[in-house]
């Protein structure tokens, strides 16, 4: 295997590693914690992290996705596991750039302006959303990698 190929396949595993990390860890630790917390608690420590969880995973998935795409085209390999994976990992994408980002703006901005009971419920609304389309993100991204495990296999 060419040292370019071992080099894309690297960059491609890492920064897919780093998005799915980061989802999971949210998912699984972050989310859960926030229930514990006061809701002044929570708004200022989102207000500080998620414009920089929201750019790191911008970054990560963008990168994961390019790199497989180049990967793909330098092994040529479109079985239907790759194909299946790389239709999972698209769809996470898209999740996260047309509906998460979007949520994360949406709750910064109701985070930072002067709560009242309608913009109250309105942020408990766009966050349980969010954390919806999180799940449905991070499902498609196991998927992806469950499809993509398996393909190196067949």
């Amino acid at each position: 295997m060419p040292v370019l190929t071992v080099f894309i396949a690297g960059l491609h595993v890492i920064f897919a590693i780093a998005w799915l990390g980061s989802a999971l860890f949210f998912a699984v630790v972050l989310g859960p914690m926030f229930r514990e917390l006061s809701v002044q608690t929570r708004n200022e420590f989102m207000i500080k992290f998620l414009p920089k969880v929201e750019r790191f995973e911008m970054i990560v998935s963008t990168l994961t996705i390019a790199f497989g795409i180049i990967l793909a085209f330098l092994i040529s390999a479109f079985n239907p596991f790759i194909i299946t994976g790389m239709s999972f990992g698209i769809f996470a994408y898209l999740i996260g750039l047309l509906l998460m980002t979007p949520l994360a703006r949406e709750m910064m901005n109701l985070m930072t302006v002067r709560r009242d009971e309608n913009s109250l419920k309105e942020l408990i609304r766009v966050n349980r959303r969010f954390g919806q389309a999180s799940m449905i993100e991070l499902v498609f991204m196991l998927l992806a990698f469950a499809t993509m495990v398996t393909s190196a296999f067949i």
